[in-house]
């Protein structure tokens, strides 16, 4: 099992759909715009990076769940802005 940077695991989570398939539930939570893709070092994708980024990219430019928002600031850039405040 891989671990991030803090010890937390690091996994991909998926639910079976019908018999033989599964569905990554990172990608339907992306599509809905209910979560963002972590790009940090330590992300893990399971194999599915491309798919990550087009499930969110389609999100955003059908303005669904959190980019309905007028000025959406991301976990990466808060943690961007508290970084260099800290720094001042």
């Amino acid at each position: 099992m891989n671990r991030d940077q803090y010890g937390r695991a690091l996994a991909v989570v998926s639910i079976p759909k019908l018999l033989i398939f599964e569905q990554d539930i990172s990608i339907k939570l992306l599509e809905r715009g209910l979560a963002v893709m972590y790009r940090g070092r330590e992300a893990c994708y399971g194999g599915n990076k491309t798919e990550y980024a087009a499930a969110e990219n389609n999100a955003k430019r059908a303005k669904r769940g959190i980019w309905s928002q007028k000025n959406i600031e991301t976990p990466g850039e808060f943690k961007k802005t508290a970084r260099s405040q800290s720094n001042h």
